[in-house]
């Protein structure tokens, strides 16, 4: 399958245009974030098939993704980013940004996805549709709001996409860390 099949999801997914709705609008109601949920869960079916060594199954994966794409188009990329980087969401991001899943159309699809994002986010912010709503959607993603600010304002917008794909900081080491703090202080 031609990595390039992928090409007309991608672009129905993070389309350069103004978004219809506003960062805080009230419209992006349940429906649309359930549609967000939908691709990221497709994306990650998605690359589950192509790592498995699946060729026909995946068609239809992405004829739904470039259908859910265009459902979205017209939705604030943070709108999109704050829903696809939430915790119910957090499985299949690390399936899809996995960097020990690799192959031609799947590394092609996480690159052009990225890159898509990052053209929304910069587009975006050329409008002056970041800056003003960091605050909230750093608070929505539990990121810290001063180093996204700092990667927007340098226009530094691949780190601020990989800065959102990094686990949240609850792992083993943060837990032992505040457990051994804890029986300090009761000790």
């Amino acid at each position: 399958m031609s990595a390039t099949f992928f090409q007309p999801l991608l672009d129905s997914i993070f389309s350069s245009r103004l978004p219809a709705l506003s960062y805080d609008d009230e419209n992006y109601d349940d429906s649309l974030r359930t549609t967000v949920d939908k691709i990221c869960d497709t994306l990650a079916t998605l690359i589950n098939q192509l790592n498995a060594g699946e060729w026909f199954t995946p068609i239809a994966s992405a004829t739904s993704l470039a259908q859910l794409g265009k459902k979205i188009n017209h939705v604030h990329v943070l709108n999109i980013l704050e829903t696809f980087f939430n915790e119910k969401n957090r499985k299949n991001i690390e399936t899809i940004f996995d960097r020990n899943v690799v192959g031609v159309s799947i590394c092609y699809i996480k690159n052009s996805f990225i890159e898509k994002t990052v053209k929304g986010l910069e587009d975006t912010h050329k409008m002056n549709q970041i800056l003003p709503y960091l605050e909230s959607f750093a608070n929505r993603v539990g990121k810290d709001k001063e180093a996204l600010d700092q990667l927007a304002k340098q226009n530094r917008f691949e780190d601020f996409f990989n800065f959102l794909i990094e686990p949240p900081p609850t792992s083993f080491v943060t837990t032992a860390a505040a457990e051994y703090r804890e029986e300090l202080v009761l000790a």
